[in-house]
């Protein structure tokens, strides 16, 4: 965070909602970003996740991993963390 930027905190995680969120979510980050903003987003969803510089992945109120979306998001680690079969 820059020297006297803003901090927002978003929680978006009401899966009922996420496909209709998802576009204005997206929008919201690229202008909040933009702006120089540091925003802390907290969400199931992984295409607004992937829009992240830095993402945490927790499981069970553990971290699991850290870093840019490439490394955390990838394939291998969501079917560990979801338990799922390498095959998949």
């Amino acid at each position: 965070m820059t020297p006297g930027g803003r901090v927002v905190v978003g929680v978006g995680h009401d899966r009922v909602r996420v496909g209709r969120l998802s576009c204005e979510t997206r929008a919201w980050l690229a202008e909040a970003t933009g702006l120089g903003t540091t925003v802390v987003h907290v969400t199931h969803d992984l295409a607004s996740a992937r829009l992240a510089d830095h993402c945490l992945l927790l499981h069970g109120g553990r971290l699991v991993a850290e870093g840019v979306p490439e490394t955390v998001l990838t394939g291998a680690t969501l079917r560990r963390v979801w338990g799922l079969p390498d095959s998949l």
